[in-house]
């Protein structure tokens, strides 16, 4: 499951900024794997990352 959310997760990164960033916080939740949490962070707007 993760390994097509990580794909679906580059196929979002240009074409829909939204479903990015959910599947990159998606990813982060049921891995734990810190490599998410920097894009994430980057891909979230200021106000967003303050409300997690």
């Amino acid at each position: 499951m993760l390994y097509v959310s990580g794909m679906l997760n580059g196929i979002y990164k240009d074409s829909d900024p939204k479903k990015y960033r959910d599947t990159l916080l998606s990813l982060f939740l049921q891995s734990g794997d810190w490599q998410y949490y920097g894009p994430l962070k980057k891909a979230s707007k200021q106000e967003e990352w303050q409300e997690h």
